[in-house]
C-alpha cells in the first residue's frame, strides 16, 4: 500500500499490515479510536475504504 491513509489519520489509528493481500500489497489495519473523519477515504487513490458512523449504522458515510 501507499501508506497515505496512515500518514493522514489524525488519531493515528491506522497501521500497515505485515502480511500482504493476494495482489502482493500490504493493507491498512484499523485500530480502536477511529473518529470517522473520512480523511483516509478522501486521500486513498484506490478507494479502499468504507467509513461508517458506528457498528449499529447500516449506511456508510462514504463508500
Amino acid at each position: 500500500g501507499c501508506v497515505l491513509c496512515v500518514d493522514v489519520c489524525p488519531p493515528r489509528v491506522l497501521v500497515m499490515s505485515e502480511d500482504v493481500n493476494r495482489m502482493g500489497y500490504r493493507y491498512p489495519i484499523l485500530l480502536d479510536g477511529c473518529t470517522g473523519c473520512e480523511l483516509c477515504f478522501k486521500i486513498c487513490p484506490d478507494y479502499c475504504f468504507e467509513v461508517y458512523r458506528g457498528a449499529e449504522d447500516a449506511a456508510p458515510l462514504a463508500s
